[in-house]
């Protein structure tokens, strides 16, 4: 298996908590941010990112509920870092654009146009 796409609903309590729980330990080095959704990161082998989908409208107060989309390679792709990094964020942002699209989410999910 080269890739693993997934989309998972959760809440955000930190941008540093979700990260930490959203990309594995071993894939955290070298992350960085890029412009998509409310908070995105990747690097060479994985790019996560969190789309808004729906407020928690039963409790007051309750945190929104993000879409989680990562894509990550489960073992080195035959192209350069920057290339490599550019793909999964391609790939990311693609899966998280149908995966908005298909939760039927009810916020906008401030992902680039594609």
């Amino acid at each position: 298996m080269l890739l693993l796409l997934t989309a998972e609903p959760n809440t955000v309590s930190t941008w540093q908590d979700w990260q930490q729980h959203s990309v594995d330990p071993e894939d955290q080095r070298g992350l960085s941010r890029f412009p998509a959704g409310e908070h995105a990161v990747a690097n060479s082998t994985v790019a996560a990112l969190a789309v808004q989908c729906s407020p928690y409208e039963e409790m007051e107060g309750a945190p929104p509920v993000y879409l989680t989309v990562v894509a990550q390679a489960n073992r080195s792709l035959d192209v350069s870092g920057d290339k490599a990094r550019s793909a999964l964020v391609r790939l990311a942002t693609d899966f998280a654009r149908q995966a908005h699209k298909d939760a039927r989410c009810d916020l906008p999910s401030r992902l680039p146009e594609g």
